[in-house]
């Protein structure tokens, strides 16, 4: 029987512009630049993600690294681990 790892967000600091350091439960942290992927995903209603002001109003959400009260963004724990999420186009 396999089990799929969890990498839950233990937490999260703003560095700069579109930068994050984020610690997951297990101690692993790691410095990700979301730019890319807020540039790509932060459209119509969500474009106010876009502004500095309003990206550093993040919260962790039982293990997630979310945007908005109903985590208008919302990106998967394994991608920012990976650093995936920077290489989005």
């Amino acid at each position: 029987m396999s089990r799929t790892k969890s990498y839950n967000i233990a937490s999260a600091n703003y560095l700069d512009h579109y930068r994050l350091q984020i610690t997951y439960q297990d101690g692993y942290s790691i410095v990700v630049d979301f730019n890319k992927a807020i540039q790509k995903y932060a459209q119509g209603d969500y474009e106010k993600w876009k502004k500095p002001a309003n990206f550093k109003r993040f919260k962790i959400d039982n293990g997630h690294l979310v945007w908005g009260r109903n985590w208008d963004l919302i990106f998967p724990p394994e991608s920012i681990r990976n650093k995936t999420i920077e290489s989005k186009p």
